[in-house]
C-alpha cells in the first residue's frame, strides 16, 4: 500500500509545490520507506528465529 502511494504522492507534490522541493520530499519519503522494511524485515526474522528455537 505504501508503495503504491508513493508515486501518486510525488506527482502531487509536483504539481503543488516545484521539482525541487518534490524530489527531496520523494527522497525523504524513500529513506523513510527503505528504514521501515528494513526494521519490519528485522523484527520479522527475530521472531522466526526465538520461534524456531
Amino acid at each position: 500500500l505504501g508503495t503504491a502511494l508513493l508515486p501518486v504522492a510525488a506527482g502531487a507534490l509536483v504539481d503543488g509545490t516545484g521539482t525541487v522541493a518534490s524530489a527531496v520530499l520523494f527522497g525523504a519519503a524513500m529513506m523513510l520507506a527503505t528504514l521501515a522494511l528494513v526494521i519490519v524485515f528485522r523484527v520479522a526474522q527475530g521472531r522466526g528465529e526465538t520461534a524456531t528455537a
